[in-house]
């Protein structure tokens, strides 16, 4: 190795580990964005669905009819989270920590 490609290996072995802290930060700060959005989800699901007539998970067909009286929150299915669900990272996440909370 030339002492041209070791300068350059060792340039580069510096840039990775610069970088290194800065991707687990970015990390940390996607998880915490992810996490914010299934929470506000989750809330906007349970209360538009019994109170408001409708939302865009379910459909507005209950709109017109005007609010129901009574009628007890909304469970929350995985299947209605239309956001959380479509985030690729979200759903890695998810698995990596079930695999966690059955392992201990």
């Amino acid at each position: 190795m030339s002492t041209d490609d070791r300068a350059r290996f060792e340039k580069l072995r510096r840039d990775l580990a610069a970088a290194i802290p800065k991707k687990r930060a970015i990390d940390k700060q996607l998880a915490a964005i992810e996490s914010q959005i299934y929470h506000l989800e989750g809330l906007y699901i349970t209360d538009t669905t019994g109170t408001s007539g409708g939302n865009l998970i379910h459909g507005f067909d209950n709109y017109l009819k005007g609010p129901p009286t009574g009628r007890k929150r909304a469970d929350v299915h995985e299947s209605d989270r239309l956001f959380s669900n479509s985030s690729s990272t979200y759903q890695k996440a998810r698995q990596y920590r079930l695999k966690l909370y059955f392992r201990g």
